[in-house]
């Protein structure tokens, strides 16, 4: 009877399983996506910043307006600059929608947490389906548009989704011999962009943590000021719930990797 030896982990296997683990680079992305967010000095992350503006903005905003659309209220504007927008929904003055308006309001960072999870997740598999999904959702209400800052700042925003449909890669079987390099070429962006677009999940899912409390702590808040308007209470009770769904649904993240990696090491 043959028996198959299997070789003892040393200590360079052992670290290069753990560097090439999901789960290891989605704990350095939180660490250096925090770092960036923190950083008042360093030019890259000051940039690295305004690029993705736009895009947690459209996040916010396109949850508020997805919440309004699926509880049954109208939406009348859907505006975003780079730096911030307001979506302003119909509603009644006798209160009697008052549970849409607070779904609505909620929903701004818990779905900017939302969608960077599942911009990670779906880094590994469909892609390009979830990518033409945000641009669908993107056109859509850039039709509610009433400044003109709206349409250049989505038109970043579509232009800025779009690269990740890149590259456009044959099948092995279409390409020959002597086109082999090229399909590695195209295999290393695809891995480049999958690993950059997970990167960039977890930065804006971070920023969704980390926002909420900025913006109290300046004075502005004006989804929690509304909260307060609806259910009374205090700015601070609605910026913790935000940050504690926001860390359940990270760490959520983290136990889905965790279960994949040990799958893959059985």
């Amino acid at each position: 009877m043959n028996q198959t030896e299997t070789k003892p982990l040393t200590t360079t296997s052992t670290l290069r399983r753990v560097l090439s683990s999901h789960l290891f680079f989605f704990t350095a992305s939180m660490i250096l996506s925090m770092y960036i967010l923190k950083s008042e000095s360093s030019l890259i992350a000051y940039w690295f910043k305004v690029a993705l503006s736009p895009i947690n903005v459209f996040f916010h905003e396109s949850s508020h307006a997805i919440a309004a659309f699926l509880t049954g209220l109208e939406i009348k504007e859907f505006n975003v600059t780079w730096y911030s927008g307001h979506v302003v929904n119909t509603y009644n003055l006798d209160g009697s929608d008052n549970y849409s308006r607070i779904v609505t309001t909620f929903s701004g960072y818990l779905g900017t947490t939302l969608f960077g999870g599942l911009f990670f997740l779906f880094s590994f598999k469909n892609r390009k389906a979830f990518i033409l999904s945000l641009i669908l959702i993107a056109l859509i209400l850039t039709c509610f548009y009433d400044k003109i800052e709206t349409l250049q700042t989505m038109s970043y925003v579509i232009i800025f989704l779009a690269v990740f449909l890149l590259p456009f890669k044959k099948s092995e079987k279409s390409v020959g011999e002597e086109n082999s390099g090229k399909l590695r070429v195209f295999e290393i962006v695809d891995a480049v962009l999958s690993y950059l677009m997970r990167f960039i999940s977890v930065f804006l899912m971070m920023d969704s943590l980390v926002s909420p409390l900025n913006e109290l702590s300046n004075g502005r808040g004006l989804d929690s000021k509304n909260l307060v308007n609806l259910l009374g209470g205090q700015q601070t009770y609605y910026v913790y719930i935000w940050m504690f769904v926001s860390f359940i649904f990270m760490s959520l993240i983290c136990y889905i990797l965790y279960r994949k990696e040990s799958v893959k090491n059985k």
